[in-house]
């Protein structure tokens, strides 16, 4: 990735694109992190200096995920509950895609499907965790959650305004209706990011949207101003 980046002025992936916001002069005081697994790289990379509050239910990512923050040096709270849209408790379905016992997927929204373990589990919406742990925004909000987006993203609506950022995993089913969500709430998409495609076909993706009340001046469309020919640049063209 860095010797691409060597040659590509824009790359899109979470790095690169958090990257290119930070420098347009988003401001950033918190990061929500929701669905952390073992960790999520591209945002102790580039929010390393930012307080990380990092929602993770399943417990036996819980000390890989202790380590890591705690080895780049990142100020972090991490939080068992799961987000949802209501306070209270509901059953996480279990499931591994790998060949080993590792703990792959879980899924609120899905606990009826074969092949999976049931797991009761403490539930919050990002309102009531925002005011129970007294957060200061602005926040970039990133979500990867295995299905149960809508859901979060209903429970979070009285402080999506303090999200100077969202970026949220969508798979090609559920993209409009997220991206709806997000701008039903006034956030603008900023980019589309980590493409992955399944037999040959768009699969799912990252949208990365952003709240125009937090743009620096010139920041709050993708074209402002008179053409500048030098800010152009064609993704296909170099790859």
């Amino acid at each position: 990735m860095d010797d691409i980046s060597r040659i590509l002025p824009r790359i899109p992936g979470k790095r690169d694109s958090i990257a290119k916001f930070l420098a347009a002069g988003f401001p950033v005081e918190t990061v929500i992190d929701v669905g952390v697994q073992y960790g999520t790289p591209e945002l102790i990379d580039t929010l390393g200096d930012r307080r990380h509050i990092l929602c993770e239910p399943i417990v036996e990512y819980h000390d890989s995920i202790r380590r890591t923050y705690t080895a780049r040096g990142v100020d972090f709270l991490l939080d068992a509950r799961a987000a949802s849209d209501s306070d209270g408790t509901a059953q996480i379905a279990l499931s591994t895609t790998s060949d080993a016992s590792t703990i792959t997927h879980a899924r609120l929204n899905d606990t009826d499907a074969p092949g999976q373990t049931l797991r009761a589990v403490e539930t919050v919406t990002l309102s009531t965790l925002v005011e129970d742990l007294n957060l200061t925004g602005p926040f970039l909000l990133k979500i990867d959650v295995d299905g149960a987006e809508e859901m979060i993203l209903k429970g979070a609506a009285p402080i999506l305004s303090q999200c100077s950022g969202v970026v949220m995993e969508a798979h090609v089913e559920s993209f409009f209706a997220r991206c709806q969500h997000l701008v039903d709430a006034g956030l603008s998409l900023f980019d589309i990011i980590d493409l992955c495609y399944y037999d040959n076909r768009l699969c799912q993706v990252d949208v990365f949207f952003i709240n125009p009340a937090f743009a620096p001046d010139g920041a709050e469309k993708p074209i402002s101003g008179a053409w500048d020919n030098s800010k152009w640049f064609d993704l296909i063209r170099h790859i």
